[in-house]
């Protein structure tokens, strides 16, 4: 059995076993996985190791077993860039029209012949604006151009508008000249495995080099299965640094120190309940058993996170205080 399938089938049997009445919640799941993690190596199929695939705690999130080959653009020209003709907008709708198509085909500028429209300066800027938002908010897959820059002339009434991309989605990250430093992201499974290198840092320098990552699904990723839980993980506005930060009342160091604390747990549990010659079904069995017969509903949980401390949330709650949610 591989390490995904190991890790899938866990996931599967927490899902459908109830803690205390309640249905199991992310922070069991996390428990679980971390254990696994920690034996993935001691099964007999890791020669078959899957290593793009995600230990994913969020089901949408799919990846080949393939890694990425980027092309050669060694001797490769930029294309020209693409152009829109000036448009002549009614309503904030049909901007966000025009701006969605430039979007899709990435555009670098779009212009407006606003004289339709009767808008001061200040609801010029405010309307494009609303209907960028729009358009990222309609198709989240499109956070990729991360920001508009919009000038308005009073005189013609003409609006130029400069869409700002990331640049692993443009091509202008070259795989063949990654900057000294930077850590290469290839898969959503890379995400993981480089935030868990740089525990404790705030800031990395990344070049994401395959543009078929989603944006949307790269921060899913962050968000639920990067940083035990503690460490806030996101991108910088063009995606070229990961950025680290502490949940509110914590310190990064705090949060480190907590990771490290769940780690030891993992490991301690594992020497107690895994033994010599033990078949992957058998240790699956045996990390199910002893989260599902250890760890408790948090009972001050009422319906908010708030309600319970932030180790309640995470993998160390369960291992610390045999509570979590």
């Amino acid at each position: 059995m591989s390490n995904f399938r190991l890790i899938s089938e866990i996931k599967n049997r927490l899902k459908n076993k109830h803690l205390t009445n309640r249905y199991i919640k992310k922070s069991i799941v996390l428990t679980s996985v971390l254990l696994l993690s920690l034996i993935l190596y001691a099964c007999s199929s890791n020669e078959n190791n899957d290593s793009n695939l995600p230990i994913d705690t969020i089901p949408d999130i799919i990846e080949t077993n393939e890694p990425y080959d980027p092309p050669d653009v060694s001797g490769d020209k930029q294309p020209p860039s693409p152009t829109l003709e000036t448009t002549e907008p009614s309503s904030q709708s049909d901007i966000s029209a025009v701006i969605e198509k430039a979007v899709k085909a990435f555009v670098p500028s779009v212009s407006f012949d606003m004289s339709n429209m009767n808008l001061s300066k200040d609801e010029v800027q405010m309307t494009i604006q609303n209907a960028y938002f729009d358009v990222l908010s309609n198709d989240p897959s499109l956070k990729y151009a991360y920001s508009i820059t919009i000038q308005y002339d009073d005189r013609s009434q003409m609006a130029l508008c400069q869409l700002n991309y990331m640049p692993y989605k443009t091509g202008e990250v070259n795989p063949n000249n990654i900057p000294e430093g930077a850590y290469v992201i290839s898969t959503y499974q890379d995400l993981i495995k480089v935030t868990n290198q740089l525990t404790g840092q705030k800031s990395a320098q990344i070049a994401i080099i395959n543009p078929e990552l989603d944006y949307e699904i790269m921060q899913k990723v962050l968000l639920s299965q990067c940083g035990y839980g503690y460490i806030i993980y996101s991108f910088n506005d063009d995606a070229t640094k990961l950025l680290a930060s502490a949940p509110i009342g914590m310190t990064l160091e705090q949060c480190v120190d907590r990771i490290e604390k769940a780690d030891e747990y993992a490991e301690n549990i594992l020497k107690s309940i895994i033994t010599t010659g033990m078949s992957d079904e058998e240790k699956i069995k045996s990390v199910y058993d002893y989260v599902t017969s250890t760890v408790v509903y948090d009972p001050e949980f009422k319906g908010s996170t708030s309600d319970v401390s932030i180790d309640s949330t995470t993998a160390y709650g369960a291992f610390k205080n045999k509570t979590a949610i």
